[in-house]
């Protein structure tokens, strides 16, 4: 047994790599060739494999990224992202996966400031140290207060990509682990993850004041919110008239959100009637549907509750 750590795009394992991950999550709808069309950023990613006979049996991604803190130290957290944790079928048993993961948490330890993960796996991480993260899914009823007051809503184009970006920044400096996204990463969201149907902008005149992305979720009968940012309260309240004529007109019954109770949206939310509150994740209509686990790498106090993180928008 081998232990590597690459780069994906090295030669002879890209194949093999792309065959175990995309055979392990085919049932969770990633499609065969998904690791092949996905571009990964070289600079910001690593990938740890277990060869055993010339073939790749175990697979790890480690993906570098920096998050907001409002946790009385640095103004932002070193991010080790855990992802794509697999092992060939015929070789689990033999403690594989535990192998690959000791050796990534050898390499990390000191380096960042914590590692997050997202995985069904809950017990299995527990005991390797991580440790799930408090959240809530929120389903609120629209209230019947439909009225937008001097703004007009636009659909997305790219002329606002850079006042998106601003306002992003602005809006969560100081939300607790809110991805503090390079510039290359929100162009790559913005232009090729989202798409630009499901995000509305907010204007006064030509100036941005705010702006939303949704995701409607035919199944549920519910508009889910991916990720909001405005300037002042005003712009929250007509975003929150914006969502509730969204679900009249398309003949959704709800609302649903990772939003917190700090995040100034939530108060829009509390207008609703809230029609449950589910702390188990896997019985959220989410499109991620795991739970977000945490493993501290220095000597800091990570506050755990009211956390505001990147979910669902960023997925490491």
């Amino acid at each position: 047994m081998i232990i590597l750590e690459i780069n994906y795009s090295e030669d002879g394992y890209e194949t093999q790599i792309a065959d175990l991950v995309e055979n392990e999550f085919r049932s969770e709808g990633m499609p065969k060739g998904y690791m092949e069309n996905f571009v990964w950023s070289e600079q910001d990613y690593k990938t740890y494999l277990i060869i055993e006979n010339n073939k790749v049996v175990s697979h790890l991604n480690l993906i570098k990224r920096n998050v907001n803190s409002n946790s009385g130290g640095p103004a932002t957290l070193s991010v080790a992202g855990i992802g794509n944790v697999v092992t060939e079928k015929d070789y689990r048993g033999k403690g594989y996966s535990t192998k690959i993961i000791e050796k990534v948490k050898d390499d990390i330890r000191d380096v960042y400031d914590i590692s997050l993960l997202f995985t069904r796996r809950v017990n299995f991480f527990q005991k390797l140290g991580w440790r799930p993260l408090n959240e809530n899914y929120i389903i609120t009823a629209p209230s019947e207060r439909n009225e937008i007051k001097n703004i007009t809503v636009k659909k997305y184009d790219n002329t606002f990509f850079e006042d998106i970006k601003k306002l992003y920044h602005e809006s969560n400096k100081g939300m607790q682990f809110t991805l503090a996204r390079p510039d290359w990463y929100f162009e790559r969201l913005m232009n090729n993850v989202i798409n630009p149907k499901n995000i509305a902008l907010f204007l006064d005149g030509n100036e941005l004041k705010g702006y939303i992305i949704i995701e409607p979720r035919e199944k549920e009968r519910l508009v889910e919110i991916r990720e909001v940012c405005a300037q002042e309260d005003q712009v929250y309240e007509n975003i929150y008239s914006y969502l509730c004529d969204l679900c009249r007109k398309h003949d959704f019954n709800n609302i649903g959100s990772f939003i917190p109770s700090n995040h100034p949206f939530y108060r829009q939310l509390e207008k609703g009637k809230t029609i449950d509150t589910i702390s188990d994740i896997n019985k959220a209509p989410n499109l991620f549907n795991e739970n977000l686990m945490i493993l501290p790498l220095r000597e800091m106090t990570i506050p755990e509750k009211e956390i505001l993180y990147w979910r669902p928008t960023d997925h490491f």
